[in-house]
């Protein structure tokens, strides 16, 4: 089930220049009593963003996985029975986990 208010953080920073976001923005820093409320929290949430996605981009980059051997078994396939290329399939899966089990242990 997919989560509807679940937003990307590049569409939060593409609202961030929309002029719409900008103007919501202003009217919040208004209510709190002074317009440049709105700039400094505008700001501050731009900066957050982009550290957030900073964040994700080193993540995302250190789960990048590119196995030659896993290349080779994929060029293979298809020259495979269905049987065995239900056990490579698998086989690939396996070696995806322990991958990615690797990264997630020197990432902590």
């Amino acid at each position: 089930m997919e989560n509807k208010n679940k937003v990307d953080i590049n569409q939060l920073l593409s609202m961030l220049d929309s002029d719409d976001l900008m103007e919501n923005i202003n009217r919040l820093g208004l209510m709190m009593g002074s317009p440049d409320k709105g700039e400094n929290i505008k700001n501050m949430v731009s900066g957050l963003l982009k550290e957030k996605m900073q964040e994700v981009n080193s993540v995302r980059s250190k789960m990048a996985h590119v196995d030659p051997a896993i290349n080779l078994l994929l060029a293979i396939k298809p020259y495979l029975s269905e049987n065995r290329q239900r056990m490579m399939d698998e086989s690939i899966k396996t070696l995806n986990m322990t991958f990615f089990i690797k990264q997630i242990k020197e990432m902590s």
